[in-house]
C-alpha cells in the first residue's frame, strides 16, 4: 500500500475511487501479476473495512470489478465431485491413512501444508476446535500467516 497504492491514489477520497482507474493503473504498473493481485487484495480489504464502518456508501466493492491478467496459473476450473463420486472415493479408492487425511482436510478446509503441519496438541477436544499454527512444505515447517481456529 505504502509503496504503490497510496502514492497513486492517496489524494483520492475512497468514495471517489473508480474501478476503471485501478484497472488502467494496473495495466501500466511494471509489476508481476501476483504482486498486482496482492495489491488488489489489500485494496479490497480497505474498501470492505470502509463499508463496514459506513465510511463509504457502496452496494458493491469496486475491487470486485478489477481483474488482474495472469494472476492465476489455473488453466481450467476445478471439477467438483458429486456426492456419489465423493462416497466412492472414500469407500473404494482411498486407503488409510490417506482416507483420514482427505476427510480431515475436507472437513476443516485445510491446505496440504496445513494438514501436514497438524499435531495432536492442536486439537482442543473440549472446545471442539482445531488451532492451525503451522504448515509443512518440502520438509520445512513454517508458522501459518495467521493463527486460525476451526470450530
Amino acid at each position: 500500500m505504502e509503496r504503490h497504492a497510496i502514492p497513486q491514489f492517496g489524494a483520492v477520497p475512497l468514495a471517489d475511487l473508480k474501478s476503471k482507474d485501478v484497472i488502467h493503473w494496473f495495466t501500466g504498473l511494471p509489476l508481476a501479476a501476483k504482486t498486482k493481485s496482492h495489491i488488489k487484495s489489500v485494496m479490497r480489504q480497505v474498501f470492505e473495512f470502509a463499508m463496514l464502518e459506513e465510511l463509504v456508501e457502496r452496494l458493491r466493492n469496486p475491487m470486485d470489478l478489477v481483474r488482474v491478467v495472469g494472476a492465476t496459473t489455473r488453466e481450467t476450473e476445478p471439477r467438483i465431485l458429486t456426492h456419489g463420486e465423493w462416497q466412492r472415493l472414500l469407500q473404494y479408492i482411498l486407503k488409510e491413512p490417506m482416507r483420514t487425511m482427505v476427510v480431515t482436510a475436507f472437513a476443516l478446509g485445510l491446505r496440504r501444508s496445513e494438514l501436514a503441519g497438524l499435531k495432536w496438541s492442536d486439537f482442543e477436544w473440549e472446545k471442539q476446535e482445531v488451532v492451525i499454527q503451522r504448515g509443512v512444505i518440502a520438509n520445512r515447517v513454517d508458522a501459518t500467516s495467521g493463527l486460525a481456529k476451526v470450530d
